[in-house]
């Protein structure tokens, strides 16, 4: 089974978010310490980010950290598993809502747009926007 960077890379779209795990140093935890479900935004989505914040995660540190764990949940989940779980909580310590709208999953505001795309130590659940600290 792939990587979590190779598995991102083959699902196109997502460089943005694969070059902020990298600034980070997560990729070696994703693929080793987890099992962890990976909720990562189509790079169109860091477009709707507020003014100068994109910057301010580049540099790295506490806030890009604080960024990536509201998009990680310990445990690998399926779209089912998901289904079943109307409330999870991400590494941050945040609680995500799970809903179904028009047939579709929806985690908070945010669309699952590709699903249950494993990787060698979770899975992968690619997301129409990002999911920001509550009054990030």
């Amino acid at each position: 089974m792939k990587g979590i960077i190779e598995t991102l890379t083959e699902l196109g779209s997502l460089k943005t978010f694969m070059m902020l795990l990298k600034v980070a140093n997560l990729t070696g935890a994703l693929d080793t310490e987890g099992p962890y479900t990976v909720l990562a935004p189509l790079d169109e989505a860091f477009e709707e980010l507020p003014n100068g914040m994109m910057d301010r995660l580049l540099i790295g540190g506490e806030e890009l950290t604080n960024f990536l764990n509201h998009h990680l949940i310990l445990g690998e989940l399926t779209t089912d598993d998901l289904r079943e779980n109307p409330l999870l909580e991400t590494v941050a310590g945040e609680k995500l809502l799970l809903d179904i709208l028009n047939g579709t999953l929806m985690v908070n505001d945010s669309a699952i747009v590709r699903s249950d795309v494993g990787f060698i130590d979770g899975q992968v659940q690619v997301i129409d926007s990002v999911l920001l600290p509550q009054g990030g």
